[in-house]
């Protein structure tokens, strides 16, 4: 999309539920989360739509990817942050949270 908002172009043209793009610091890949496989995964594809790319596999839903400024990749699962390299590998837990293990407990709960 030119800065004026004119010429738009569909880089993800599927029928997949894809969002939260984030470009990347260098402006070579764009971030994304999308439901491809079944629930939400953490993509990277180049900016014109080319070699998009799973870097998470795992049965619990990621989502809000963002790049740091040196180029590592923050992700969100289960009310958790998540730091990793670009290749989806060395995934830290940043946070540690809680609090989402108490929100998950209350939302059961209330389901029963």
């Amino acid at each position: 999309m030119d800065a004026d908002g004119g010429n738009v172009t569909n880089i993800t043209n599927d029928f997949f539920n894809n969002s939260s793009p984030f470009w990347s610091p260098d402006g070579e890949k764009i971030a994304f989360a999308s439901e491809r496989e079944g629930n939400w995964d953490i993509y990277i594809m180049d900016v014109n739509g080319n070699n998009a790319e799973r870097l998470i596999s795992n049965p619990a839903s990621d989502t809000a990817p963002a790049w740091s400024p040196d180029s590592h990749l923050h992700s969100s699962r289960n009310e958790e942050i998540y730091i990793m390299n670009i290749d989806g590998s060395g995934r830290i837990n940043l946070t540690n949270n809680l609090g989402a293990i108490y929100t998950r407990t209350r939302k059961e709960q209330q389901k029963a």
